[in-house]
Formats: structure tokens, sequence, C-alpha cells
């Protein structure tokens, strides 16, 4: 897994008293009881600080000599795997009142409710800004799943979440600033935008302190941002079958011949919205059905259960492996085989009450006659098992992020939003919060 490091110097700026660390993140999976370290500052696995998701919570942790120095760490979990949140960790150990010395932010609001608060003593001076210390983002010896944005640290220096976000005047919404004012970023400090994807750990801060890629994956960059959030699978809505993964962008059904279901993350109950699937597979026979479905379709379970699962009830309508097309226990003739890596389109109008398919070219409408209402919602909606041969299978979904699958892709839907595999029909729409706001 990649992460981004750095070597700090002297801190001439008390950085390692007084610091703030401000980033966007949207988490891949909920993580359960394992540690999803984003922030750490370490010499060794004894004395380190570190930013870490536990057990869902956010933590802060101070060790020195293999004694915990401070640990705090919210009541609040954190599973929404479709959502971006804004933290922002503030440490000034300078202050009297213990409760100032961590603060933590989530979208502008300081969490108050903590299930752990032993804070730092006054004046202690931990790894962040130490020098000769290596600055991780992304991991420790736990990796962090998901997506970053927008990652600032600042060395010596206090900063509100108002330096680094807002509230939007129109939709309500905590969203980032472009610009900002009155940092000094210190000899430590760094922001990071990830707009360069073959430079990730790039400094936009105008200081020159980049942080050194320990790997560089295949189309790191996303188009999913705090800005634009896209429909992604949904681990919460997944069954505990399958793996997501590639920033669940792509799940897997790994030697289980049972089908497995996922949903995905956004869901829609009007409007004409556009979605691609490309099979992963390379075994005989995979099985895989894709299509859309209602919020309300039971995944976790046998997917041929009676009653259950997106095609033996009346809520999921799909197009099977081989071609047929499938819902309420009944299938029929409609397109052809998926072929190794072949991609296929998924067009759902939610104003007429159809769903199509794409295989190269259109292939008309599947189903009609969908009962549709503004409290009937849609997603996307996959389910796969295992191929004949006991290979694992694939699938990876690609609302206009194409993301880690393929990055070349330039056609684009009704709103100007690209990275599809075919010509987006007309009038349809990529499944990301900018056109769900957009289109009201």
């Amino acid at each position: 897994m990649s992460y981004l490091s750095r070597s700090q110097v002297s801190s001439g700026t008390n950085g390692r008293k007084i610091n703030t660390i401000s980033t966007w993140f949207k988490k891949q999976s909920y993580s359960g009881s394992q540690e999803k370290t984003i922030f750490e500052a370490r010499v060794d696995d004894n004395n380190r600080n570190e930013i870490k998701f536990f057990n869902d919570t956010i933590q802060y942790l101070a060790k020195l000599s293999g004694s915990i120095e401070a640990i705090v760490r919210t009541h609040r979990v954190f599973r929404d795997v479709g959502s971006w949140y804004h933290l922002v960790i503030q440490t000034d150990t300078t202050q009297s009142t213990a409760a100032d010395r961590v603060k933590i932010y989530i979208n502008g609001i300081q969490e108050t409710s903590m299930a752990v608060t032993s804070y730092p003593s006054q004046d202690y001076q931990g790894r962040f800004c130490d020098n000769g210390t290596t600055f991780m983002v992304g991991r420790n010896n736990s990796v962090f799943s998901g997506y970053l944005a927008e990652t600032v640290f600042v060395d010596g220096a206090i900063h509100a979440p108002t330096v680094f976000g807002e509230t939007d005047s129109t939709t309500v919404v905590w969203k980032p600033k472009t610009t900002y004012s009155g940092i000094t970023y210190g000899n430590n400090g760094f922001r990071l935008k990830y707009e360069n994807a073959a430079n990730m750990g790039l400094d936009s801060s105008g200081e020159g302190h980049n942080l050194t890629n320990s790997s560089v994956p295949t189309n790191p960059k996303s188009d999913d941002t705090p800005s634009n959030n896209f429909c992604t699978w949904n681990k919460n809505a997944a069954h505990t079958g399958l793996t997501v993964y590639n920033g669940a962008l792509s799940i897997e059904n790994s030697n289980n011949a049972a089908w497995r279901t996922a949903l995905g993350t956004l869901a829609v109950s009007k409007g004409k919205w556009y979605w691609e699937f490309k099979n992963g597979a390379t075994g005989d026979s995979p099985y895989i059905i894709i299509g859309a479905a209602r919020t309300d379709t039971l995944y976790n379970s046998y997917i041929f259960t009676q009653n259950q699962g997106p095609w033996r009830s009346t809520t999921g309508w799909g197009m099977q492996n081989n071609g047929t097309k499938i819902h309420n226990n009944s299938s029929s003739s409609y397109g052809s085989s998926f072929a190794s890596h072949s991609v296929v389109g998924c067009k759902l109008d939610l104003d007429n009450g159809t769903i199509g398919f794409i295989q190269g070219s259109d292939l008309g409408n599947a189903y009609t006659g969908i009962t549709t209402g503004d409290n009937i919602f849609f997603t996307p909606m996959a389910s796969i098992g295992e191929a004949d041969n006991g290979t694992d299978v694939q699938l990876h979904l690609n609302t206009g992020n194409s993301g880690n699958y393929d990055d070349s892709y330039t056609n684009v839907d009704a709103n100007g939003i690209e990275k599809f595999a075919y010509s987006v029909p007309s009038g349809y729409y990529a499944l990301c919060t900018r056109n769900i706001q957009s289109l009201g």
C-alpha cells in the first residue's frame, strides 16, 4: 500500500508543542477492531505520535519509551463510507487547561464528547516536528484505506477549521476552501493538493517540503473530491463475504461459490443516471449480475435464497454475464456474454421507469414500467459468485470516477463530467453529488 513520508527537521517554531493538522478523508470501509493510521511521526513503535481510526473512532496518541503519554479518543464513530469528512487536529501543550491541549474538529465543529481524555502534560514535546523523526501520511503499521484531499500540516501555529473550510451558502454543506490566508507553515509544514499523479507528495505551500511516495500505484489520483463526491461501492451495504477495495470502486468474491451482493453509496429517486461496470474476472464462466436496485434490497444473504437478493424479489433489475436479463426470479435473452475485462454500461431513467444496458452499442430498454416515486430510491447493484475453475471474481464500478481501473476514458455525461468508456446516452448524468445538487 502506498503512503507518503518525510524526515522532519529541527523546528524553530516550537512545533513539537504547537501544530495543526487538517485533511479531508473518505473511508473505503469501516475498520471494526482494526487500527487505521492517517498521520504518524515516529522514531520506532515505542516512540511515536499518531492520528488514527480506532474501532472507527478518531484517536490522538503519544507514546514515549513504550509508555503512553497521552491518548484522546472520540465517542463518535465514523462509519459512513459514502461521505467526505473534514478533520482538524489542534495540538497546543502550552495551554494550562488540559482539555485545550488537544482539540478534534469534524466538519468545522469541535468534538466535545470523548471516550478517552488522557491529555498530554503541559509543555509536552511530541514527535511531530521532532528533528530526524519520520512524518508519514497514510500509515504506520496499519495503512489508511480510502481517499484523502487537501492535507495540511502547520508547524508552530494553531489554525481554526474555518481557515480550511466553510459552509456553502446554497447547500449548507461544509466544503473546502480553495485558498488559505494567514498561514505560516514553519520548518516542517506542507500543503498536499494531490494534483500531480506522478508526484502525490508535492508540497503546494511554497515551502518546498515535498513528501516521498513509498510506491506509486496505477492512477493514484481520483476525481472523487469533497467538492464532488462520486458513488462507490458501499461497504455498509455489501455482503460480508465480499472484499471492497481500490477506493471502494472494486469488489471481489474470493473462493466462495455463493452469490454475494453489493449496493452503491448514493441513491436517487428521479432523473436519468448512467454508470458502468468492468468485468475483472479472467476465469471460466464467472458469475456476475449487474444493474440497479432499490435501496431496500437485501444484500447480506445467500443470493439464491427464496425472496432474497436483487432479482429473486422485485427490488433489483440486472443483466447476467451470459447476456440474459434477470429480475423477480425470471430471465430472458437480451445482450451478449461478458468478455474478460469488458465494460457494460447501465442507464437508469427514473422519469420514465426504464433500465437499459450498453455493450459497445445501446441494447435498448431491458425493463419498462418500473415503479418510481419521491420516496423510492435506486442505486447501482452487482452480485458476483465464484468462477467454475475456482478463480476469484472481480468487478469494478465507474460512476464517472474511473479511478484505479482506467483513467484513460474521456466520454462525458450531460454535465461535462467525464471518464466513461462509452458515449453517455443523451440527457443522462453521472451519479455524483454535483449532479444531484444541480438537478435538485
